[in-house]
């Protein structure tokens, strides 16, 4: 029986993200890969304070009934849905599989990390609404699409980076607040009962690795580290993420 993938995308992005894995992998898995709320034309919340955990996992679950999905794949903050899913259907995925997962306490520890990754962090981070009119901008026109891919989009293709910046306000900041820095991988770890697959650069800026590693051998989960990967691998290198995909999270072999 073909397995049925659904692929959850993170924060900043879009089902674009997947394009690349998609098509590495063929026929080999019926692909799933949708908008989160306020992603792309998917509706969403008005307000950033709606914006949660929750949310996110009730707008798939008509997905997860109607296409009934084997196996699941979240990357970033699609980890997280992803590990929620898991934990409302104990038994109904294979297994599940985390590219880059962010383990942060609160909004506070998360800042502290941040912030001493660079300018484009603290650009971002500094105000949501100033930030999110950048991507509207940006979104609304071509005017820097010459300068973008080379400063923060480390090899994406072009077509998720568009899609990368269409988003709402309320995802933009809810998805931050409610979701990636609202601590909740640990709770979610300890009431998750599948088979879980990490994949994670060493040189994540973005999600500490060592934070994954310690969460990995408290739980058994695998862990595949990526050398000098960052944190779009599964995007920017498909050719790795399929080969991972293919032995960890559809089958049982070894990289």
């Amino acid at each position: 029986m073909t397995p049925r993938l659904l692929l959850l995308h993170g924060f900043l992005s879009g089902s674009a993200a997947f394009d690349g894995l998609r098509a590495m992998l063929g026929d080999e898995a019926v692909s799933l890969a949708p908008d989160l709320p306020g992603y792309g034309d998917a509706p969403g919340p008005k307000s950033p304070r709606e914006y949660t955990l929750n949310l996110l996992a009730d707008a798939i679950e008509p997905i997860l009934a109607l296409e009934q999905p084997t196996h699941v794949l979240g990357h970033s903050m699609g980890g997280i849905v992803a590990l929620e899913l898991a934990r409302r259907h104990p038994g109904a995925f294979t297994r599940v599989g985390i590219a880059g997962l962010p383990i942060y306490e609160s909004r506070s520890d998360a800042l502290r990390y941040l912030h001493r990754r660079g300018t484009f962090y603290r650009m971002v981070l500094h105000s949501h609404r100033t930030s999110h009119l950048a991507c509207e901008a940006m979104s609304a026109s071509r005017w820097g699409w010459g300068i973008l891919p080379p400063l923060v989009g480390r090899g994406q293709p072009r077509r998720h980076m568009e899609a990368s910046v269409r988003h709402s306000q309320a995802a933009h900041e809810g998805a931050l607040e409610g979701v990636i820095f609202a601590g909740l991988v640990a709770g979610l770890a300890r009431e998750t009962r599948s088979p879980v697959e990490l994949l994670h650069g060493d040189r994540d800026p973005s999600a500490p690795v060592r934070r994954v590693e310690t969460l990995a051998t408290a739980t058994g989960w695998g862990l595949t580290l990526v050398r000098g990967g960052r944190h779009q691998v599964v995007i920017t290198q498909p050719d790795l993420a399929a080969a991972w995909v293919r032995e960890r999270v559809l089958g049982d072999g070894a990289l």
